[in-house]
């Protein structure tokens, strides 16, 4: 297949993202792929994962002044070389459109209908408590300590902004979400026929950097609880502060010490995250963003990892990671978590019950075992960015036999 892909700010994890990962897999597969994206950090390779020749990578011209605008707009210059690469080398042009991200729903209707090809979209995740028929200070109901609230006319712009995206549906070929939970909510919010929505498992775990840094050095397990989230207003709220307290409560002298890592997170929310941390947590650090190597090295060395995300619609894409590290993950018993990773290896508790969070976390450190061979593998094969990426595979396939 000959593929335009459109991916939107694709930077936000490590120096390369998942989605970025999943498009190497896809090119690796032999489908030629001209990959276009507006941040130019969102194809830096990892020694690991060398570029194939079938996958070029192009940057809007308007970088991040395409996310500020529904429906969104190419820059005059990007339009003359899309329809350059359509017919370059005598090709007779992209099989079809596919887009990463929300962000490219406008984009891609656009092309489609300029191109006269299928339109594929990924929508990971919908927002159902902005969707919902409350008001923004709902979403912070379950906050135990107090948040700013989102300003009613924020709120009201992404919702009207989700309103856009599924008025263009009807445009659009084929749907492929990463969780039943997440088509679900698309098909209650938007209306759309069942039918066209398919489910592509998110792939988190990049398994070829992650074997690549494990083999290159090892790595002793240490006292600590690792939080490596990015929950703002998008996400809900993040309560990993109120669970090390309680952790440090229950273990006294023997507690461990708590490393938070940033994914992105808004400022606002780091300091008021490191205020909290200040005056609750005896041992405790921020690293700030880090490297895709230095987070796995964090994994390794940690003998628990904390999720706290309670939306349903996503499942978190570092329990995988933990898994594959051996490191014992703590979340909630959601739908989502349950589908994201079925077996054992995450220890799952009741919703917002944080003392038995604490309690799980507790029981971890003092009886520590990395979790079992056999759940790293299915990770590896269910969960990763390469099985993703044959399923997103398989899914633009059935669209073309159409």
């Amino acid at each position: 297949m000959r593929i335009l892909l459109l991916g939107m700010y694709a930077n936000a994890e490590g120096e390369l993202s998942y989605e970025a990962r999943m498009v190497h897999h896809l090119a690796q597969m032999g489908n030629e792929i001209d990959y276009w994206t507006d941040s130019p950090l969102s194809y830096m390779m990892e020694p690991v994962l060398k570029q194939p020749p079938t996958l070029r990578s192009f940057v809007f011209k308007e970088g991040k002044n395409a996310l500020a605008k529904t429906p969104r707009q190419f820059h005059p210059l990007d339009v003359k070389r899309i329809m350059k690469e359509h017919t370059h080398h005598e090709n007779p042009g992209y099989d079809l459109i596919f887009t990463t991200s929300q962000t490219g729903i406008d984009m891609g209707v656009w092309l489609k209908q300029v191109l006269d090809i299928p339109l594929v979209v990924q929508i990971l995740d919908v927002p159902h408590w902005r969707l919902n028929d409350f008001g923004p200070q709902e979403i912070y109901k379950q906050a135990v300590v107090p948040l700013p609230l989102l300003p009613t006319e924020l709120f009201n712009g992404y919702r009207g902004e989700w309103q856009w995206w599924f008025s263009n549906f009807d445009k659009i070929d084929r749907i492929t979400t990463i969780l039943e939970e997440a088509k679900n909510y698309i098909v209650q919010f938007s209306g759309v026929d069942p039918s066209k929505v398919s489910i592509s498992h998110h792939g988190s775990v990049d398994t070829d950097s992650f074997d690549y840094f494990i083999k290159q050095r090892k790595v002793e397990r240490k006292n600590q609880v690792l939080v490596v989230e990015r929950i703002d207003f998008h996400k809900g709220v993040d309560q990993s502060v109120l669970v090390c307290k309680l952790i440090q409560d229950m273990m006294g002298d023997s507690a461990p010490e708590f490393v938070f890592t940033s994914r992105g997170n808004q400022a606002w929310y780091e300091n008021l995250v490191k205020d909290f941390a200040k005056a609750y947590l005896k041992k405790h650090r921020f690293t700030g963003w880090v490297d895709n190597p230095t987070k796995i090295g964090l994994i390794r060395e940690s003998k628990v990892m904390l999720v706290n995300e309670w939306p349903n619609g996503f499942g978190s894409c570092t329990i995988g990671e933990a898994v594959y590290c051996g490191t014992q993950m703590i979340g909630w018993d959601t739908p989502s978590k349950k589908e994201v990773h079925p077996g054992g290896g995450f220890t799952r508790v009741p919703l917002n019950d944080y003392e038995a969070m604490a309690r799980a976390a507790v029981h971890h450190l003092q009886n520590f075992e990395e979790t079992k061979p056999e759940e790293r593998e299915w990770v590896a094969k269910y969960r990763s960015n390469k099985s993703h990426a044959e399923s997103i595979h398989g899914i633009l396939e059935g669209v073309l036999r159409r």
